[in-house]
Protein backbone atom coordinates (compact mmCIF):
# COMPACT_ATOMS: atom_id res chain seq x y z
CA UNK A 1 0.00 0.00 0.00
CA UNK A 2 2.89 2.53 0.65
CA UNK A 3 4.38 1.71 -2.40
CA UNK A 4 1.15 2.11 -4.52
CA UNK A 5 0.70 5.12 -2.39
CA UNK A 6 3.85 7.14 -3.37
CA UNK A 7 3.62 6.04 -6.75
CA UNK A 8 0.29 7.95 -6.45
CA UNK A 9 1.83 10.86 -5.00
CA UNK A 10 4.59 11.15 -7.91
CA UNK A 11 1.54 10.94 -10.71
CA UNK A 12 -0.04 13.42 -8.80
CA UNK A 13 2.59 15.86 -8.45
CA UNK A 14 3.86 14.95 -12.24
CA UNK A 15 0.32 16.12 -12.78
CA UNK A 16 0.73 19.25 -10.74
CA UNK A 17 3.71 20.58 -12.56
CA UNK A 18 2.08 19.85 -15.51
CA UNK A 19 -0.43 21.89 -14.67
CA UNK A 20 2.00 24.89 -13.64
CA UNK A 21 3.95 24.78 -16.58
CA UNK A 22 0.93 24.93 -19.46
CA UNK A 23 -0.32 28.13 -17.23
CA UNK A 24 2.70 30.06 -17.33
CA UNK A 25 3.34 29.00 -20.95
CA UNK A 26 -0.23 30.57 -21.03
CA UNK A 27 0.72 33.76 -19.13
CA UNK A 28 3.62 34.26 -21.70
CA UNK A 29 1.82 33.78 -24.74
CA UNK A 30 -0.81 36.10 -23.17
CA UNK A 31 2.05 38.89 -22.21
CA UNK A 32 3.21 38.35 -26.22
CA UNK A 33 0.23 39.06 -27.29
CA UNK A 34 -1.15 41.94 -25.63
CA UNK A 35 2.51 42.93 -26.41
CA UNK A 36 1.47 46.27 -28.90
CA UNK A 37 3.26 49.56 -28.90
CA UNK A 38 0.94 52.08 -26.70
CA UNK A 39 1.47 55.65 -26.10
CA UNK A 40 1.95 56.98 -22.48
CA UNK A 41 2.40 60.96 -21.67
CA UNK A 42 3.68 62.96 -19.01
CA UNK A 43 3.39 66.68 -19.35
CA UNK A 44 7.22 66.47 -20.67
CA UNK A 45 7.93 63.89 -22.59
CA UNK A 46 5.77 61.40 -24.52
CA UNK A 47 6.98 57.66 -24.06
CA UNK A 48 6.07 54.48 -25.93
CA UNK A 49 5.09 51.63 -23.75
CA UNK A 50 5.14 47.58 -25.15
CA UNK A 51 3.26 45.54 -22.63
CA UNK A 52 -0.99 45.68 -21.66
CA UNK A 53 -2.84 48.65 -22.33
CA UNK A 54 -3.70 50.48 -19.81
CA UNK A 55 -7.55 50.68 -20.50
CA UNK A 56 -7.72 46.67 -20.28
CA UNK A 57 -9.70 46.07 -16.91
CA UNK A 58 -7.43 42.99 -16.04
CA UNK A 59 -4.35 45.28 -16.02
CA UNK A 60 -4.62 45.42 -12.01
CA UNK A 61 -4.29 41.49 -12.23
CA UNK A 62 -0.91 41.95 -14.49
CA UNK A 63 0.41 44.72 -12.32
CA UNK A 64 4.04 43.79 -11.39
CA UNK A 65 3.19 43.77 -6.86
CA UNK A 66 5.71 46.36 -4.67
CA UNK A 67 7.33 43.98 -2.26
CA UNK A 68 6.59 45.05 1.45
CA UNK A 69 9.32 47.32 2.87
CA UNK A 70 9.63 47.51 6.78
CA UNK A 71 11.71 50.40 7.25
CA UNK A 72 10.74 52.34 9.97
CA UNK A 73 9.10 56.12 9.46
CA UNK A 74 11.77 59.01 11.74
CA UNK A 75 9.70 60.97 13.77
CA UNK A 76 11.40 64.37 12.24
CA UNK A 77 9.22 67.77 12.11
CA UNK A 78 8.86 69.68 8.14
CA UNK A 79 11.23 72.57 9.95
CA UNK A 80 14.09 69.76 10.61
CA UNK A 81 13.42 68.55 7.15
CA UNK A 82 14.33 71.96 5.54
CA UNK A 83 17.41 72.42 7.34
CA UNK A 84 19.39 70.02 5.43
CA UNK A 85 20.84 71.24 2.57
CA UNK A 86 21.37 70.01 -1.80
CA UNK A 87 18.30 67.47 -3.17
CA UNK A 88 16.38 65.03 -1.26
CA UNK A 89 15.48 62.66 -4.42
CA UNK A 90 16.77 62.91 -8.41
CA UNK A 91 13.97 61.74 -10.79
CA UNK A 92 15.49 61.52 -14.41
CA UNK A 93 13.89 60.91 -17.51
CA UNK A 94 15.49 59.36 -20.70
CA UNK A 95 13.59 59.11 -23.75
CA UNK A 96 15.07 56.13 -26.05
CA UNK A 97 14.22 56.40 -29.84
CA UNK A 98 13.73 56.74 -32.18
CA UNK A 99 15.07 60.22 -33.14
CA UNK A 100 14.94 62.70 -35.86
CA UNK A 101 18.65 63.81 -35.98
CA UNK A 102 17.94 67.06 -38.15
CA UNK A 103 15.43 67.92 -35.62
CA UNK A 104 15.99 70.06 -32.06
CA UNK A 105 14.23 67.52 -29.86
CA UNK A 106 13.71 67.26 -26.15
CA UNK A 107 15.86 63.85 -25.11
CA UNK A 108 14.72 63.95 -21.87
CA UNK A 109 14.82 65.99 -18.06
CA UNK A 110 15.81 65.90 -15.18
CA UNK A 111 14.03 66.60 -11.40
CA UNK A 112 15.38 67.59 -8.44
CA UNK A 113 13.50 67.49 -5.12
CA UNK A 114 15.26 69.75 -2.79
CA UNK A 115 14.86 69.66 1.02
CA UNK A 116 14.23 73.37 0.85
CA UNK A 117 11.17 72.35 -0.39
CA UNK A 118 11.75 73.59 -4.19
CA UNK A 119 11.30 71.77 -7.02
CA UNK A 120 14.02 72.11 -10.15
CA UNK A 121 13.49 70.20 -13.63
CA UNK A 122 15.92 70.75 -15.96
CA UNK A 123 14.71 69.35 -19.88
CA UNK A 124 17.82 68.13 -22.05
CA UNK A 125 17.50 68.91 -25.63
CA UNK A 126 19.68 67.40 -28.62
CA UNK A 127 20.98 70.56 -30.32
CA UNK A 128 19.52 73.70 -27.94
CA UNK A 129 20.95 74.69 -24.22
CA UNK A 130 18.61 72.92 -21.88
CA UNK A 131 15.91 74.60 -20.40
CA UNK A 132 15.29 75.15 -16.22
CA UNK A 133 12.54 75.76 -14.70
CA UNK A 134 11.91 75.91 -10.27
CA UNK A 135 8.81 76.10 -8.17
CA UNK A 136 7.80 75.89 -4.74
CA UNK A 137 5.72 72.33 -3.29
CA UNK A 138 3.99 72.91 -0.53
CA UNK A 139 5.27 71.30 2.86
CA UNK A 140 2.81 67.99 2.82
CA UNK A 141 4.23 67.51 -0.61
CA UNK A 142 7.88 67.76 0.17
CA UNK A 143 7.34 65.35 3.54
CA UNK A 144 5.58 62.60 0.86
CA UNK A 145 8.34 62.70 -1.30
CA UNK A 146 10.41 62.36 1.85
CA UNK A 147 8.48 59.20 3.10
CA UNK A 148 8.75 57.67 -0.13
CA UNK A 149 12.69 58.23 0.05
CA UNK A 150 12.84 56.44 3.57
CA UNK A 151 10.29 53.92 2.10
CA UNK A 152 12.67 52.48 -0.93
CA UNK A 153 15.87 54.62 -0.51
CA UNK A 154 17.62 51.34 -0.04
CA UNK A 155 16.77 49.85 -3.29
CA UNK A 156 15.71 46.03 -2.29
CA UNK A 157 11.83 46.94 -2.89
CA UNK A 158 12.78 47.18 -6.83
CA UNK A 159 15.89 44.81 -6.88
CA UNK A 160 16.14 42.84 -10.00
CA UNK A 161 12.82 44.17 -11.72
CA UNK A 162 12.69 44.75 -15.51
CA UNK A 163 10.42 44.94 -18.14
CA UNK A 164 10.18 44.34 -21.74
CA UNK A 165 9.82 47.64 -23.59
CA UNK A 166 11.19 48.56 -26.65
CA UNK A 167 11.13 51.88 -26.96
CA UNK A 168 10.38 55.00 -24.35
CA UNK A 169 11.11 56.31 -21.39
CA UNK A 170 14.00 55.05 -18.62
CA UNK A 171 13.24 56.33 -15.50
CA UNK A 172 16.10 56.70 -13.27
CA UNK A 173 15.16 57.59 -9.28
CA UNK A 174 18.01 58.16 -6.10
CA UNK A 175 17.43 58.96 -2.87
CA UNK A 176 20.85 61.66 -1.34
CA UNK A 177 19.97 61.32 3.13
CA UNK A 178 20.96 63.99 4.77
CA UNK A 179 24.57 62.95 5.29
CA UNK A 180 24.75 63.63 1.69
CA UNK A 181 25.22 59.96 0.81
CA UNK A 182 23.40 58.99 -2.41
CA UNK A 183 21.72 55.38 -2.86
CA UNK A 184 20.20 54.15 -6.42
CA UNK A 185 15.89 53.04 -5.84
CA UNK A 186 15.80 52.10 -9.59
CA UNK A 187 16.59 52.43 -13.10
CA UNK A 188 15.09 51.43 -16.48
CA UNK A 189 11.55 50.97 -17.47
CA UNK A 190 8.83 51.10 -14.84
CA UNK A 191 5.59 51.32 -16.72
CA UNK A 192 4.14 48.53 -14.35
CA UNK A 193 5.04 49.82 -10.93
CA UNK A 194 2.60 52.31 -9.90
CA UNK A 195 4.56 53.64 -6.98
CA UNK A 196 7.38 54.76 -8.98
CA UNK A 197 5.37 56.37 -12.37
CA UNK A 198 3.00 58.56 -9.47
CA UNK A 199 6.47 60.08 -8.43
CA UNK A 200 6.98 60.60 -11.91
CA UNK A 201 3.85 62.08 -12.58
CA UNK A 202 3.77 64.12 -9.26
CA UNK A 203 6.69 65.64 -9.74
CA UNK A 204 5.70 66.77 -13.17
CA UNK A 205 2.64 68.01 -12.34
CA UNK A 206 4.11 71.15 -11.10
CA UNK A 207 5.52 72.35 -14.50
CA UNK A 208 4.07 73.65 -17.52
CA UNK A 209 4.89 71.44 -20.76
CA UNK A 210 8.85 72.19 -22.41
CA UNK A 211 7.81 74.30 -25.50
CA UNK A 212 11.18 75.92 -25.42
CA UNK A 213 12.28 74.75 -28.99
CA UNK A 214 9.92 76.28 -31.53
CA UNK A 215 10.58 79.83 -29.73
CA UNK A 216 14.54 79.63 -29.93
CA UNK A 217 14.00 78.34 -33.50
CA UNK A 218 11.67 81.53 -34.15
CA UNK A 219 14.13 83.83 -32.19
CA UNK A 220 16.97 82.64 -34.16
CA UNK A 221 15.59 83.18 -37.41
CA UNK A 222 17.32 86.73 -36.73
CA UNK A 223 20.76 86.66 -37.03
CA UNK A 224 22.58 88.24 -33.83
CA UNK A 225 19.47 88.07 -31.92
CA UNK A 226 19.40 84.90 -30.13
CA UNK A 227 22.63 85.88 -28.38
CA UNK A 228 21.17 88.84 -26.79
CA UNK A 229 18.24 86.80 -24.70
CA UNK A 230 19.15 86.88 -21.18
CA UNK A 231 17.21 84.26 -19.48
CA UNK A 232 16.73 81.50 -22.35
CA UNK A 233 17.13 78.65 -20.69
CA UNK A 234 14.73 79.92 -17.95
CA UNK A 235 11.97 82.06 -19.84
CA UNK A 236 8.98 83.28 -18.01
CA UNK A 237 6.22 81.20 -18.57
CA UNK A 238 2.57 81.91 -18.63
CA UNK A 239 -0.54 79.83 -19.86
CA UNK A 240 -3.31 82.34 -21.33
CA UNK A 241 -6.77 81.51 -22.43
CA UNK A 242 -6.65 84.21 -25.37
CA UNK A 243 -3.81 85.67 -27.69
CA UNK A 244 -3.73 89.33 -27.40
CA UNK A 245 -5.25 91.37 -29.88
CA UNK A 246 -2.38 92.99 -31.34
CA UNK A 247 -0.62 90.16 -32.36
CA UNK A 248 -0.03 88.45 -35.82
CA UNK A 249 -0.30 85.23 -36.26
CA UNK A 250 2.82 83.46 -38.03
CA UNK A 251 2.53 82.48 -42.12
CA UNK A 252 -0.34 79.08 -42.16
CA UNK A 253 -0.92 79.21 -38.57
CA UNK A 254 -4.12 77.31 -37.94
CA UNK A 255 -5.82 78.14 -34.83
CA UNK A 256 -8.92 75.57 -34.98
CA UNK A 257 -6.91 72.87 -32.78
CA UNK A 258 -5.92 74.82 -29.93
CA UNK A 259 -7.88 75.05 -26.59
CA UNK A 260 -5.71 77.47 -24.95
CA UNK A 261 -1.82 79.06 -25.31
CA UNK A 262 1.56 79.08 -23.45
CA UNK A 263 2.94 82.65 -23.28
CA UNK A 264 6.77 82.92 -23.41
CA UNK A 265 8.42 85.71 -22.18
CA UNK A 266 12.62 85.96 -23.31
CA UNK A 267 14.52 89.40 -21.76
CA UNK A 268 17.65 90.94 -24.23
CA UNK A 269 20.63 92.83 -22.76
CA UNK A 270 19.85 95.39 -25.83
CA UNK A 271 17.10 97.79 -27.05
CA UNK A 272 15.44 97.56 -23.56
CA UNK A 273 13.78 100.02 -24.12
CA UNK A 274 11.42 98.01 -27.03
CA UNK A 275 10.55 95.59 -24.88
CA UNK A 276 11.24 92.07 -24.41
CA UNK A 277 10.47 88.83 -26.66
CA UNK A 278 7.30 86.70 -26.55
CA UNK A 279 6.51 84.00 -28.06
CA UNK A 280 2.54 82.17 -27.74
CA UNK A 281 2.64 78.59 -27.86
CA UNK A 282 -0.65 76.76 -28.86
CA UNK A 283 -1.38 73.67 -26.02
CA UNK A 284 -0.01 71.13 -29.11
CA UNK A 285 3.33 72.58 -28.79
CA UNK A 286 2.82 74.86 -32.39
CA UNK A 287 4.57 78.17 -32.42
CA UNK A 288 1.43 80.32 -33.04
CA UNK A 289 3.29 84.37 -32.54
CA UNK A 290 6.17 86.43 -31.75
CA UNK A 291 5.93 90.25 -30.92
CA UNK A 292 7.68 93.12 -29.60
CA UNK A 293 8.15 96.74 -30.12
CA UNK A 294 10.64 95.81 -32.79
CA UNK A 295 9.90 95.71 -36.87
CA UNK A 296 9.74 92.13 -37.70
CA UNK A 297 9.89 92.66 -41.32
CA UNK A 298 13.72 91.88 -41.50
CA UNK A 299 15.55 91.91 -44.90
CA UNK A 300 17.85 88.58 -45.05
CA UNK A 301 17.58 88.40 -49.02
CA UNK A 302 17.17 90.17 -51.80
CA UNK A 303 15.61 88.91 -54.99
CA UNK A 304 16.02 90.60 -58.18
CA UNK A 305 13.38 89.40 -60.99
CA UNK A 306 12.78 91.08 -64.29
CA UNK A 307 14.46 94.22 -62.65
CA UNK A 308 11.79 93.87 -59.63
CA UNK A 309 13.61 94.10 -56.22
CA UNK A 310 11.72 91.86 -53.61
CA UNK A 311 13.12 91.25 -50.09
CA UNK A 312 12.56 88.04 -47.94
CA UNK A 313 13.46 86.80 -44.68
CA UNK A 314 15.19 83.42 -44.02
CA UNK A 315 12.82 80.54 -42.61
CA UNK A 316 14.01 80.14 -38.81
CA UNK A 317 13.58 76.42 -38.35
CA UNK A 318 16.29 75.94 -41.62
CA UNK A 319 18.42 79.31 -41.46
CA UNK A 320 20.92 77.92 -38.90
CA UNK A 321 21.90 74.20 -40.80
CA UNK A 322 20.96 75.66 -44.60
CA UNK A 323 23.65 75.53 -47.12
CA UNK A 324 22.53 78.62 -49.01
CA UNK A 325 23.17 81.04 -46.39
CA UNK A 326 26.88 79.64 -46.41
CA UNK A 327 27.16 80.09 -49.95
CA UNK A 328 25.70 83.61 -49.98
CA UNK A 329 27.99 84.48 -47.22
CA UNK A 330 30.95 83.19 -49.75
CA UNK A 331 29.81 84.39 -52.65
CA UNK A 332 27.51 87.59 -51.80
CA UNK A 333 25.15 86.88 -55.04
CA UNK A 334 23.43 83.97 -56.93
CA UNK A 335 22.38 83.97 -59.90
CA UNK A 336 20.21 81.56 -60.96
CA UNK A 337 18.12 80.59 -64.46
CA UNK A 338 14.24 79.92 -63.56
CA UNK A 339 12.34 77.35 -65.30
CA UNK A 340 8.19 77.17 -65.46
CA UNK A 341 6.44 75.02 -63.34
CA UNK A 342 3.09 74.37 -62.13
CA UNK A 343 2.86 76.61 -59.03
CA UNK A 344 6.29 78.72 -59.53
CA UNK A 345 9.74 78.81 -60.88
CA UNK A 346 12.34 76.28 -60.56
CA UNK A 347 16.10 76.76 -60.85
CA UNK A 348 18.82 74.29 -60.58
CA UNK A 349 21.96 75.89 -57.88
CA UNK A 350 25.13 74.22 -58.68
CA UNK A 351 26.94 72.35 -55.36
CA UNK A 352 23.50 73.56 -53.27
CA UNK A 353 22.70 70.75 -50.93
CA UNK A 354 19.88 70.16 -48.55
CA UNK A 355 20.18 69.22 -45.18
CA UNK A 356 17.98 66.77 -43.76
CA UNK A 357 15.18 64.90 -45.43
CA UNK A 358 11.99 66.69 -47.24
CA UNK A 359 8.93 66.67 -45.88
CA UNK A 360 5.43 67.17 -47.33
CA UNK A 361 3.97 70.42 -46.80
CA UNK A 362 1.36 73.01 -47.99
CA UNK A 363 3.33 75.83 -49.57
CA UNK A 364 2.24 79.11 -49.79
CA UNK A 365 2.27 82.18 -52.11
CA UNK A 366 5.74 83.94 -51.33
CA UNK A 367 7.69 80.98 -50.21
CA UNK A 368 11.39 80.29 -51.54
CA UNK A 369 11.47 76.02 -51.14
CA UNK A 370 13.88 73.57 -52.23
CA UNK A 371 13.31 70.57 -53.65
CA UNK A 372 14.89 67.43 -55.24
CA UNK A 373 14.29 66.90 -59.15
CA UNK A 374 13.30 63.66 -60.84
CA UNK A 375 16.86 63.57 -62.16
CA UNK A 376 18.13 63.84 -58.15
CA UNK A 377 19.26 67.71 -58.30
CA UNK A 378 18.26 69.80 -55.90
CA UNK A 379 16.01 73.03 -56.70
CA UNK A 380 15.34 76.18 -55.97
CA UNK A 381 11.54 77.20 -56.25
CA UNK A 382 9.74 80.04 -55.76
CA UNK A 383 5.89 79.52 -54.83
CA UNK A 384 3.73 81.51 -56.58
CA UNK A 385 0.49 79.61 -55.77
CA UNK A 386 -0.69 77.36 -52.96
CA UNK A 387 0.43 73.88 -53.59
CA UNK A 388 1.48 70.85 -51.40
CA UNK A 389 5.13 69.81 -52.07
CA UNK A 390 7.54 67.92 -50.41
CA UNK A 391 10.25 70.04 -49.48
CA UNK A 392 12.04 72.17 -47.14
CA UNK A 393 11.32 75.95 -47.02
CA UNK A 394 14.27 78.08 -47.15
CA UNK A 395 12.43 81.71 -47.04
CA UNK A 396 9.14 83.91 -47.22
CA UNK A 397 9.14 86.86 -49.88
CA UNK A 398 7.83 89.41 -47.56
CA UNK A 399 4.59 91.86 -48.61
CA UNK A 400 3.48 90.48 -51.71
CA UNK A 401 0.29 89.40 -52.71
CA UNK A 402 -0.46 86.12 -54.79
CA UNK A 403 -1.20 88.30 -57.68
CA UNK A 404 2.14 90.57 -57.51
CA UNK A 405 3.69 87.46 -57.34
CA UNK A 406 2.19 85.92 -60.71
CA UNK A 407 2.81 89.14 -62.53
CA UNK A 408 6.70 89.20 -61.58
CA UNK A 409 7.22 86.16 -62.83
CA UNK A 410 5.87 85.90 -65.59
CA UNK A 411 4.86 82.44 -67.64
CA UNK A 412 8.34 82.04 -69.32
CA UNK A 413 11.99 81.50 -67.99
CA UNK A 414 13.36 84.48 -65.67
CA UNK A 415 16.54 85.30 -64.29
CA UNK A 416 16.73 85.74 -60.64
CA UNK A 417 19.96 87.02 -58.39
CA UNK A 418 20.02 86.12 -54.78
CA UNK A 419 22.07 88.58 -52.74
CA UNK A 420 22.34 89.04 -48.66
CA UNK A 421 21.84 92.81 -47.65
CA UNK A 422 25.43 95.16 -47.37
CA UNK A 423 26.35 95.52 -43.76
Amino acid sequence: MKCVDLKNRVVAAAITVGILFSFSACKSEEKNDSGKVGRKETSDVVVTKKGADKTDPTDKDKATPVPPVTTSMPAKSIDELKKTDGPMLTVGCENVGPFDYYEDECRGCTYLVYYSGQIERISEHSMSDPVEATVEIPDDALFSFYEFCLKYGDGKAFAGYSEDVCDGTMYYFSYTDENGQRHSIYGGYCYEVDVLMDIVDRASAYFDPDFSIPCQNRIGGYQGLLDTVTNLSCPQIRRIDQLPDDVVLEAGVDLKYAKYFYEYTYTTTEDADKGPIVCYVSNNGVLVAMKNNRNWDVTDLIIEVNGRELHAQWDPATYNTYPLSSMLNEKKTITIEMEDWDFGKEGYVKDLKRNGPLVNVMCKPGQVVMCMTSTGNDVLRFVTRENECKCVTVATINSVTEEELLEIFGEGPVTVTISIPAV
